[in-house]
């Protein structure tokens, strides 16, 4: 099973992505903002024309090939990643052979941005609401979950009884 989380920056993908890793024997977490950060020069945000969309696209791409190879050493994945209709197709064509699933956390731009600057303002508000509205604009997703006053732990064991059948057809 490959579960593929993504929402604006402070939705809980990491918190999330987490708690599901640590239910699911043999699951790996791959966090795309650590592959991105992998281009040290030129580094550029997604929001930032041409190149920022290009390594937005080559994260996605790179989180693929690493899904895959975890997945035929027989482990579980969970991506966790901001995704744009662009890219959830990159996503959808590499992983067509596997299952897998794309799960939007969509909290209110109020929860995001609280959530934002209580973990110290890792990106301004503006950053948080342009990702947002890319969130609100994506179509290609499986599930939405307005994850705003749920627990984390309460989403987590929802997603891990939704994929259930998934996780023990590996």
């Amino acid at each position: 099973m490959i579960l593929i989380l993504t929402g604006p920056p402070a939705a809980g993908k990491s918190t999330i992505g987490s708690l599901l890793a640590n239910k699911i024997n043999r699951c790996a977490v791959i966090d795309v903002d650590m592959l991105r950060a992998m281009v040290v020069h030129p580094h550029t945000p997604p929001w930032e024309g041409n190149e920022g969309m290009a390594q937005l696209r080559l994260g996605a791409a790179n989180a693929c090939i690493l899904a895959q190879n975890f997945n035929r050493a027989l482990f579980h994945v969970v991506i966790l990643d901001v995704l744009t209709d662009e890219t959830a197709r990159i996503y959808r064509h590499q992983l067509e052979q596997l299952d897998h699933r794309i799960v939007r956390l969509l909290p209110t731009l109020e929860t995001a941005l609280q959530r934002n600057q209580a973990r110290g303002q890792i990106l301004t508000d503006a950053e948080v609401q342009l990702l947002y509205a890319w969130q609100t604009e994506l179509t290609d997703y499986d599930q939405s979950i307005d994850n705003s006053s749920l627990p984390a732990k309460e989403v987590a064991a929802t997603l891990l009884a939704s994929s259930a059948e998934l996780i023990h057809t590996l």
